[in-house]
């Protein structure tokens, strides 16, 4: 059987990875409600956030500590398996015995790309990982 999963709220717990990225801007001096706003206006009318475009944004708000922010921001990142639901990893060695596994994701590519990538030991369950642009995945889930 083909099992077709989703990454940010099925796997990885998006909230607490948010929480700590605003947890990280707020220690540079970034109040939660400026977070948001400029957060949205990275969206560009979107849907999807765009952490680069939100730093450019930041820094031509005048932001002055924006190389501290990214680095913070990095590291949280990098640490992306921390941010995987409790029990995704068991979930992903049981329903790999039996099943090929595909995980289709929605959003900007590099920021999605390198929490996936942070996420090593998920990776290797996967047959196939996608990211796409497409909010409904439809197409990508018709294609597997």
């Amino acid at each position: 059987m083909c099992i077709i999963l989703d990454f940010d709220y099925t796997l990885f717990d998006t909230l607490k990875f948010k929480e700590a990225i605003r947890k990280e801007f707020l220690k540079h001096g970034i109040s939660y409600e400026f977070f948001e706003q400029t957060r949205e206006v990275s969206k560009n009318g979107g849907r999807d956030w765009k952490p680069k475009i939100q730093f450019e944004i930041l820094k031509a708000q005048g932001v002055k500590n924006i190389r501290a922010i990214q680095e913070g921001f990095a590291k949280i990142v990098a640490s992306a398996q921390n941010f995987l639901y409790e029990d995704t990893m068991q979930f992903l060695k049981k329903a790999r015995e039996n099943n090929s596994l595909f995980l289709v994701t929605y959003g900007e590519d590099e920021f999605q790309n390198a929490k996936i990538d942070s996420c090593t030991e998920l990776k290797k369950f996967f047959d196939k990982i996608t990211v796409t642009q497409n909010i409904y995945k439809d197409k990508e889930v018709e294609e597997l």
